[in-house]
């Protein structure tokens, strides 16, 4: 054969392999690009979830922080409120013990002797200086003044004895008084 053909068989030869190979040089160049462009996006990927990781994490320190504010405060609150609690706990049960002592004091008076002569000639006395007082009114005064004056007298005497009574104004007490007074006032007229 010619020599001159066998070059070019050569020469036909080796651009055929390299052309194979360019070939495939660039399928791999391809093949690389596409990976390194899918590297990148998941890069890219990865640092936005990164950003918005770290972004989530200063909200929940800070949601911690005010929590813990939050916690400090309502034990603080807690504690003011347990110390009221246990104020006012002491101070009814300071005026329930007052209570009853009261009481017992009221029902051992009750249990006491009878008043004594002195002290019922005391009141009468008082009530006929009342009635004295509420005939002179009467007979300076108009007929409004004196069913006022009546009134005021009567509750000035009804005062006076249930708390002389009980040592304190009673309004059972008053009614009661009230009613002795106006049958006293009767007999006085009659």
């Amino acid at each position: 054969m010619d020599p001159s053909i066998n070059k070019i068989d050569t020469i036909q030869r080796k651009y055929s392999e390299l052309l194979a190979e360019m070939k495939r040089t660039e399928r791999e160049h391809i093949k690389s690009k596409k990976r390194a462009d899918q590297l990148q996006k998941e890069k890219d990927t990865q640092r936005s979830e990164l950003t918005k990781a770290t972004t989530m994490k200063e909200k929940l320190e800070k949601l911690s922080r005010e929590l813990t504010k939050e916690n400090k405060k309502l034990k603080e609150d807690l504690r003011d409120v347990k110390e009221q609690a246990t104020e006012k706990n002491d101070e009814l049960h300071r005026r329930l013990e007052q209570m009853v002592d009261e009481v017992e004091e009221v029902v051992g008076d009750r249990k006491a002797p009878e008043r004594s002569e002195i002290d019922l000639e005391q009141d009468k006395m008082y009530v006929l200086c009342l009635e004295r007082e509420n005939r002179e009114n009467t007979d300076t005064s108009t007929a409004s003044e004196k069913s006022s004056s009546r009134l005021s007298s009567s509750t000035k005497c009804a005062k006076y004895i249930s708390i002389r009574y009980c040592g304190q104004e009673s309004s059972k007490f008053n009614i009661i008084s009230l009613a002795t007074i106006n049958s006293e006032k009767h007999k006085m007229q009659n």
